[in-house]
């Protein structure tokens, strides 16, 4: 967590070796203009499409071109199993982190009660 912190605070621009200050190590992708961490369990590779700019808010729209999974996540039907993956998402609300929680629901499937 405090290497991602240190990656998403400091900009490269400022400070080209940030990598390198961290211990990370990073590979150019084969797919986009970006570098990927390498040991990283989970990679999810996208495109930029548009940014939306909408007052203190930005939204990104982009398009995923290349997921790879360490076998290490994967769940018995071959798919990334999310409980293996450790995952933390940044809340802007309070700017925290928090380790993402059980499962709740299925989608596209809760809301069929509405359905007619």
């Amino acid at each position: 967590m405090k290497e991602i912190d240190y990656l998403g605070t400091v900009s490269g621009y400022k400070v080209p070796d940030k990598f390198e200050r961290t211990g990370l190590k990073a590979v150019q992708s084969k797919h986009v203009d970006a570098p990927i961490i390498v040991g990283s369990p989970v990679v999810i590779e996208c495109e930029l499409i548009e940014f939306i700019e909408s007052g203190r808010f930005t939204t990104v729209l982009a398009k995923v071109v290349n997921i790879a999974a360490d076998e290490s996540v994967l769940g018995e039907d071959g798919k990334i199993d999310t409980g293996k993956i450790g995952m933390i998402f940044y809340e802007s609300f309070s700017n925290s982190y928090y380790r993402l929680g059980e499962k709740v629901g299925r989608a596209w499937s809760e809301g069929k009660v509405f359905m007619r």
